[in-house]
């Protein structure tokens, strides 16, 4: 009995280890993921911008949590969001530029905005990265 209980902690300390390697490697994934996808967004290449958008607003999704917001800022996926429903308004695909803009909304942290505000908020930290 006292071995299985032994193994038993074993397994569940390994479990939490591997979960705090893979928390600390998902982080520093996510920063190079923004990074990237802002900058293929500010390139002006749409179809990278969409591609590299929709990935990090999946990791995002996938990651959130009070820690990240305090590593990488509270509204990424609302930024992300945001940039997706600019691009595809761009391009004329207004279903998809409303769904986004819609999501960028509703996970926006912080007062409520408008999305003219949000769009205001967005452009000038874009204009600040050029």
């Amino acid at each position: 009995m006292k071995n299985l209980v032994k193994s038993v902690l074993m397994m569940l300390f390994c479990v939490i280890a591997k979960q705090s390697v893979a928390t600390e490697v998902s982080v520093d994934l996510i920063k190079k993921q923004l990074e990237a996808a802002h900058s293929l967004y500010l390139s002006g290449d749409q179809q990278k911008s969409v591609n590299a958008l929709e990935q990090l607003a999946k990791l995002l999704q996938y990651h959130q949590s009070p820690a990240l917001d305090s590593q990488i800022g509270p509204n990424n996926l609302a930024y992300t969001y945001l940039r997706l429903g600019v691009l595809y308004e761009k391009s004329g695909d207004t279903s998809k530029a409303t769904s986004y803009f819609s999501k960028a909304l509703l996970s926006y942290k912080g007062d409520k905005v408008e999305l003219e505000q949000l769009k205001t908020q967005v452009q000038s930290l874009d204009r600040r990265s050029l």
